[in-house]
Protein backbone atom coordinates (compact mmCIF):
# COMPACT_ATOMS: atom_id res chain seq x y z
CA UNK A 1 0.00 0.00 0.00
CA UNK A 2 3.13 2.02 1.06
CA UNK A 3 4.47 1.73 -2.61
CA UNK A 4 1.28 2.03 -4.17
CA UNK A 5 0.80 5.48 -2.08
CA UNK A 6 3.90 6.52 -3.48
CA UNK A 7 3.68 6.14 -7.06
CA UNK A 8 0.16 7.81 -6.94
CA UNK A 9 2.01 11.01 -5.16
CA UNK A 10 5.21 11.19 -7.68
CA UNK A 11 2.31 11.23 -10.65
CA UNK A 12 -0.26 14.01 -9.28
CA UNK A 13 2.94 16.11 -8.34
CA UNK A 14 4.45 15.40 -11.73
CA UNK A 15 0.97 16.64 -13.46
CA UNK A 16 0.78 19.70 -11.25
CA UNK A 17 4.28 20.78 -12.52
CA UNK A 18 2.87 19.46 -15.61
CA UNK A 19 -0.03 21.59 -16.15
CA UNK A 20 1.91 24.91 -14.61
CA UNK A 21 4.06 24.79 -18.02
CA UNK A 22 3.04 27.67 -20.44
CA UNK A 23 4.27 28.19 -24.01
CA UNK A 24 5.55 31.65 -23.91
CA UNK A 25 5.40 33.89 -26.81
CA UNK A 26 8.44 36.13 -27.31
CA UNK A 27 6.98 39.42 -29.67
CA UNK A 28 9.89 41.08 -30.94
CA UNK A 29 9.45 44.25 -32.74
CA UNK A 30 10.27 43.48 -36.42
CA UNK A 31 11.33 46.74 -38.21
CA UNK A 32 11.98 46.94 -42.18
CA UNK A 33 14.70 45.69 -43.52
CA UNK A 34 16.88 47.78 -44.41
CA UNK A 35 20.64 48.76 -46.58
CA UNK A 36 24.18 48.18 -44.45
CA UNK A 37 27.15 49.63 -45.41
CA UNK A 38 30.39 50.21 -44.72
CA UNK A 39 33.23 52.34 -46.93
CA UNK A 40 36.15 53.67 -45.12
CA UNK A 41 38.33 55.68 -47.63
CA UNK A 42 41.51 57.33 -47.78
CA UNK A 43 43.95 58.59 -50.36
CA UNK A 44 47.57 57.43 -48.87
CA UNK A 45 46.31 54.18 -47.23
CA UNK A 46 48.82 51.75 -47.96
CA UNK A 47 46.63 49.12 -48.32
CA UNK A 48 44.01 50.78 -50.45
CA UNK A 49 43.58 53.40 -51.96
CA UNK A 50 40.07 53.03 -54.40
CA UNK A 51 36.80 53.48 -52.52
CA UNK A 52 35.72 49.75 -51.50
CA UNK A 53 31.50 50.13 -50.27
CA UNK A 54 30.55 46.65 -48.78
CA UNK A 55 26.20 46.41 -49.04
CA UNK A 56 24.87 44.33 -46.80
CA UNK A 57 21.08 44.12 -45.31
CA UNK A 58 20.32 44.74 -41.84
CA UNK A 59 19.28 40.89 -39.74
CA UNK A 60 16.47 40.00 -37.55
CA UNK A 61 17.78 39.03 -34.05
CA UNK A 62 16.37 35.82 -34.59
CA UNK A 63 17.75 35.68 -37.94
CA UNK A 64 20.36 32.64 -37.83
CA UNK A 65 21.44 32.66 -41.72
CA UNK A 66 24.68 33.33 -43.05
CA UNK A 67 25.36 36.91 -43.85
CA UNK A 68 24.73 37.78 -47.33
CA UNK A 69 26.54 40.69 -48.89
CA UNK A 70 24.50 42.14 -52.27
CA UNK A 71 25.80 41.92 -55.42
CA UNK A 72 22.58 43.51 -57.73
CA UNK A 73 22.82 47.08 -55.69
CA UNK A 74 23.68 50.10 -57.82
CA UNK A 75 26.28 52.14 -55.81
CA UNK A 76 27.30 55.39 -57.15
CA UNK A 77 29.72 57.87 -55.59
CA UNK A 78 29.92 61.63 -56.49
CA UNK A 79 32.98 64.06 -55.91
CA UNK A 80 32.78 67.75 -55.39
CA UNK A 81 35.84 69.64 -54.72
CA UNK A 82 35.06 71.78 -51.46
CA UNK A 83 33.90 75.48 -52.53
CA UNK A 84 34.54 74.96 -55.98
CA UNK A 85 32.03 75.71 -58.56
CA UNK A 86 32.76 72.96 -60.99
CA UNK A 87 30.07 70.44 -61.96
CA UNK A 88 30.73 67.01 -59.37
CA UNK A 89 31.94 64.06 -61.40
CA UNK A 90 29.99 60.72 -60.99
CA UNK A 91 31.25 57.06 -60.99
CA UNK A 92 29.36 53.62 -60.75
CA UNK A 93 31.42 50.73 -58.94
CA UNK A 94 31.58 47.59 -59.95
CA UNK A 95 31.35 45.00 -57.93
CA UNK A 96 34.27 42.00 -57.24
CA UNK A 97 34.69 39.23 -55.08
CA UNK A 98 37.44 39.61 -52.34
CA UNK A 99 38.10 37.39 -49.52
CA UNK A 100 34.26 35.70 -49.25
CA UNK A 101 32.64 39.45 -49.55
CA UNK A 102 30.87 41.27 -52.69
CA UNK A 103 33.01 44.43 -52.88
CA UNK A 104 31.93 47.55 -55.04
CA UNK A 105 34.86 49.49 -55.75
CA UNK A 106 35.85 52.58 -58.00
CA UNK A 107 38.37 52.05 -60.92
CA UNK A 108 38.69 55.99 -61.46
CA UNK A 109 37.74 57.87 -58.46
CA UNK A 110 40.03 58.12 -55.91
CA UNK A 111 39.62 59.76 -52.69
CA UNK A 112 41.85 63.38 -52.25
CA UNK A 113 42.40 65.96 -49.55
CA UNK A 114 39.70 68.69 -49.81
CA UNK A 115 37.21 66.91 -51.53
CA UNK A 116 33.68 65.75 -50.20
CA UNK A 117 31.98 62.94 -51.34
CA UNK A 118 28.25 61.55 -51.63
CA UNK A 119 27.40 57.55 -51.80
CA UNK A 120 24.05 56.93 -53.23
CA UNK A 121 22.95 53.04 -53.13
CA UNK A 122 20.27 51.33 -55.03
CA UNK A 123 18.77 47.83 -54.50
CA UNK A 124 14.99 46.53 -55.58
CA UNK A 125 13.16 45.99 -52.57
CA UNK A 126 15.04 48.52 -49.98
CA UNK A 127 14.70 52.69 -49.74
CA UNK A 128 17.42 54.30 -51.44
CA UNK A 129 20.32 55.07 -49.06
CA UNK A 130 22.75 58.11 -49.17
CA UNK A 131 25.30 59.38 -47.56
CA UNK A 132 28.50 61.92 -47.27
CA UNK A 133 32.03 62.42 -46.12
CA UNK A 134 35.10 63.66 -46.79
CA UNK A 135 38.83 63.45 -46.69
CA UNK A 136 40.51 65.51 -43.76
CA UNK A 137 43.84 67.18 -44.30
CA UNK A 138 46.40 65.18 -43.05
CA UNK A 139 48.39 65.55 -40.17
CA UNK A 140 52.12 64.73 -39.85
CA UNK A 141 54.13 62.83 -37.06
CA UNK A 142 56.76 65.18 -35.96
CA UNK A 143 60.55 63.82 -34.86
CA UNK A 144 59.77 60.48 -33.71
CA UNK A 145 62.13 59.05 -31.24
CA UNK A 146 61.97 55.31 -30.43
CA UNK A 147 64.28 53.98 -27.40
CA UNK A 148 66.47 51.13 -27.41
CA UNK A 149 64.12 47.87 -27.30
CA UNK A 150 64.73 45.41 -24.06
CA UNK A 151 63.53 42.30 -23.34
CA UNK A 152 62.23 41.31 -19.93
CA UNK A 153 59.97 38.04 -18.77
CA UNK A 154 57.43 39.89 -17.43
CA UNK A 155 54.39 38.49 -18.98
CA UNK A 156 56.52 36.35 -21.18
CA UNK A 157 54.67 33.56 -22.91
CA UNK A 158 56.80 29.73 -23.12
CA UNK A 159 58.87 29.67 -26.59
CA UNK A 160 58.51 33.91 -26.80
CA UNK A 161 60.48 37.33 -25.94
CA UNK A 162 58.84 39.74 -24.74
CA UNK A 163 59.68 43.75 -25.71
CA UNK A 164 59.35 46.44 -24.37
CA UNK A 165 60.55 50.45 -26.05
CA UNK A 166 59.46 53.97 -25.62
CA UNK A 167 58.00 56.30 -27.98
CA UNK A 168 57.48 59.77 -28.09
CA UNK A 169 56.53 62.36 -31.18
CA UNK A 170 54.74 65.77 -31.34
CA UNK A 171 51.40 66.23 -32.99
CA UNK A 172 50.82 69.82 -34.40
CA UNK A 173 47.44 71.10 -33.41
CA UNK A 174 45.29 72.66 -36.51
CA UNK A 175 43.91 75.58 -34.68
CA UNK A 176 40.33 76.45 -34.79
CA UNK A 177 39.94 73.46 -36.37
CA UNK A 178 38.17 70.04 -34.84
CA UNK A 179 40.40 67.66 -35.92
CA UNK A 180 40.09 63.90 -34.71
CA UNK A 181 42.73 60.80 -34.85
CA UNK A 182 43.56 57.23 -34.40
CA UNK A 183 46.71 56.09 -33.84
CA UNK A 184 47.94 53.08 -34.19
CA UNK A 185 51.18 50.51 -34.45
CA UNK A 186 52.59 47.81 -36.28
CA UNK A 187 55.07 45.66 -36.99
CA UNK A 188 56.23 44.36 -40.28
CA UNK A 189 56.99 40.65 -40.90
CA UNK A 190 57.20 38.93 -43.76
CA UNK A 191 53.64 37.57 -44.33
CA UNK A 192 52.70 41.39 -43.76
CA UNK A 193 51.53 44.07 -40.90
CA UNK A 194 50.43 42.83 -37.19
CA UNK A 195 49.34 45.37 -34.44
CA UNK A 196 51.37 46.21 -31.56
CA UNK A 197 50.14 46.72 -28.07
CA UNK A 198 49.97 50.09 -26.49
CA UNK A 199 50.83 50.18 -23.22
CA UNK A 200 47.33 52.40 -22.60
CA UNK A 201 47.77 53.56 -19.21
CA UNK A 202 50.10 56.21 -19.84
CA UNK A 203 48.48 57.00 -22.82
CA UNK A 204 45.29 57.29 -21.43
CA UNK A 205 46.47 59.87 -18.56
CA UNK A 206 48.13 62.34 -21.51
CA UNK A 207 44.95 62.23 -23.81
CA UNK A 208 42.49 62.35 -20.95
CA UNK A 209 39.58 60.36 -20.07
CA UNK A 210 37.65 61.34 -23.08
CA UNK A 211 40.16 59.24 -25.29
CA UNK A 212 39.43 55.60 -25.72
CA UNK A 213 42.31 53.46 -26.27
CA UNK A 214 41.49 49.67 -27.39
CA UNK A 215 44.26 47.09 -27.48
CA UNK A 216 44.24 44.59 -30.78
CA UNK A 217 43.80 41.73 -28.20
CA UNK A 218 40.06 43.08 -27.13
CA UNK A 219 39.34 44.11 -30.56
CA UNK A 220 40.89 43.54 -33.52
CA UNK A 221 38.24 45.71 -35.27
CA UNK A 222 38.72 48.77 -33.46
CA UNK A 223 41.62 48.66 -31.67
CA UNK A 224 43.87 52.16 -31.53
CA UNK A 225 44.10 55.53 -29.80
CA UNK A 226 40.48 57.24 -30.72
CA UNK A 227 41.59 60.50 -29.59
CA UNK A 228 40.21 64.52 -30.70
CA UNK A 229 42.91 67.71 -30.01
CA UNK A 230 40.34 68.90 -27.07
CA UNK A 231 42.97 67.55 -25.38
CA UNK A 232 45.84 69.66 -26.65
CA UNK A 233 47.07 71.91 -24.23
CA UNK A 234 49.29 73.87 -26.74
CA UNK A 235 49.51 73.93 -30.52
CA UNK A 236 51.81 70.88 -30.26
CA UNK A 237 50.87 67.98 -28.17
CA UNK A 238 53.81 65.54 -27.46
CA UNK A 239 53.29 61.92 -26.88
CA UNK A 240 55.05 59.77 -24.75
CA UNK A 241 53.56 56.50 -23.99
CA UNK A 242 55.45 52.58 -24.44
CA UNK A 243 54.56 49.93 -26.66
CA UNK A 244 54.99 46.60 -25.81
CA UNK A 245 54.83 42.91 -27.72
CA UNK A 246 56.23 39.18 -27.79
CA UNK A 247 57.97 37.44 -30.57
CA UNK A 248 58.71 33.71 -30.68
CA UNK A 249 62.11 32.88 -31.91
CA UNK A 250 60.91 32.38 -35.40
CA UNK A 251 59.59 36.00 -36.18
CA UNK A 252 61.85 38.31 -37.90
CA UNK A 253 59.97 41.47 -37.56
CA UNK A 254 61.98 44.40 -39.82
CA UNK A 255 60.05 47.61 -39.41
CA UNK A 256 57.72 49.38 -36.67
CA UNK A 257 55.25 51.54 -38.24
CA UNK A 258 53.92 54.00 -36.68
CA UNK A 259 50.30 55.64 -38.54
CA UNK A 260 48.66 58.49 -37.40
CA UNK A 261 44.71 58.78 -39.34
CA UNK A 262 43.55 62.14 -39.20
CA UNK A 263 39.67 60.72 -39.68
CA UNK A 264 36.21 62.30 -40.06
CA UNK A 265 34.08 63.11 -37.45
CA UNK A 266 31.68 60.04 -39.14
CA UNK A 267 34.70 58.14 -38.44
CA UNK A 268 35.78 59.01 -35.18
CA UNK A 269 31.68 58.57 -33.86
CA UNK A 270 31.39 54.98 -35.51
CA UNK A 271 34.31 53.41 -33.90
CA UNK A 272 34.21 54.75 -30.26
CA UNK A 273 30.37 54.59 -29.64
CA UNK A 274 30.45 51.29 -32.13
CA UNK A 275 33.15 50.13 -29.38
CA UNK A 276 31.11 51.16 -26.70
CA UNK A 277 27.65 49.58 -27.66
CA UNK A 278 28.98 46.48 -28.93
CA UNK A 279 30.31 45.23 -25.06
CA UNK A 280 34.24 46.47 -25.42
CA UNK A 281 34.13 44.81 -29.20
CA UNK A 282 32.95 41.09 -28.17
CA UNK A 283 29.71 41.47 -30.68
CA UNK A 284 30.70 42.98 -34.07
CA UNK A 285 27.23 43.28 -35.12
CA UNK A 286 26.21 46.57 -33.87
CA UNK A 287 25.06 48.28 -37.32
CA UNK A 288 21.18 48.97 -36.73
CA UNK A 289 22.06 50.10 -32.97
CA UNK A 290 20.43 53.09 -31.79
CA UNK A 291 23.29 53.74 -29.24
CA UNK A 292 25.66 54.51 -31.96
CA UNK A 293 26.06 57.43 -34.48
CA UNK A 294 24.74 56.51 -38.14
CA UNK A 295 25.51 58.53 -41.27
CA UNK A 296 23.72 56.42 -43.72
CA UNK A 297 20.54 58.02 -44.73
CA UNK A 298 17.48 55.33 -44.88
CA UNK A 299 20.02 52.72 -43.75
CA UNK A 300 22.91 51.63 -41.58
CA UNK A 301 26.30 51.68 -41.11
CA UNK A 302 29.32 54.13 -42.11
CA UNK A 303 30.89 55.88 -45.10
CA UNK A 304 33.82 57.70 -43.74
CA UNK A 305 36.59 59.73 -44.87
CA UNK A 306 40.59 60.04 -43.14
CA UNK A 307 44.04 60.64 -44.45
CA UNK A 308 47.22 58.67 -42.83
CA UNK A 309 50.44 59.84 -42.23
CA UNK A 310 52.99 57.10 -41.68
CA UNK A 311 56.46 56.80 -40.27
CA UNK A 312 58.42 53.55 -40.40
CA UNK A 313 61.49 52.98 -38.64
CA UNK A 314 63.97 49.88 -38.81
CA UNK A 315 63.38 47.41 -35.87
CA UNK A 316 66.19 45.68 -34.62
CA UNK A 317 66.38 42.41 -31.92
Amino acid sequence: MYKINKILFTIIISGMFYSCEKEVVLNFEEEEQSLAIFSLFSPNDVFNQNFDVEVSTTQSILDNSDFEFLENANVTITSELIGATEEPISEKLSFTKLNNKIVYRTDNTLPKDGYTYMLTVENDGYPTVRAWSHVPAITEIQDLELSEFKKTKQNQLPGNTRYFSNATFKINNKLNIQNHYHLLVWLRFPNGWRSVYIEDDLLQEQLGAKATIINAESSLVFFGAHFDDDNFEDQIQTLNFDIAFSLSESDFPNEIKFELRSVSQDYHNYFVEGYRSSKAGNNPFFVASDNISNNIENGYGVFAGYATNDVIVPFRK
